[in-house]
């Protein structure tokens, strides 16, 4: 039965990859697979001190779905702090332009707002 969940488990997780070179990969999908077992493991360990599951068929279905769930979590999240550093690399000039700007906007207004206190203060 281990075996079984195993293989669903690699089937299902084989093409989750990361968009970094390969050696990186390997490593950060080792040590996402490595949280998610110890996860799993935790989690399952204290279901069975609670007297929640009882058996090894229960114990091996949650401790597979446990590990598949905090696996594909932990890689989205990753992932997508992958994708937007890759975009902050990529746009710098435009984002270092955005914030300049906005601070021009936002100093602005708060002349604009200084000028306007003055002027009801005069009135």
């Amino acid at each position: 039965m281990r075996e079984l969940f195993k293989f669903v488990f690699e089937r299902i997780t084989d093409p989750l990859s990361l968009p970094i070179p390969w050696y990186w990969d390997y490593i950060i999908i080792s040590i996402i697979g490595f949280i998610a077992y110890k996860f799993a493991f935790r989690s399952v360990g204290k279901l069975y001190d609670n007297n929640e599951l009882s058996t090894r068929t229960g114990g091996r279905i949650v401790h597979w779905t446990i590990r598949l769930v905090v696996f594909v979590l932990i890689w989205f999240l990753v992932y997508a702090v992958i994708e937007i550093t890759k975009f902050f690399i990529r746009n710098w000039l435009l984002i270092l332009g955005m914030l300049i700007a906005l601070l021009i906007v936002l100093i602005a207004v708060r002349e604009y707002m200084k000028i306007e206190k003055e002027e009801k203060a005069i009135r």
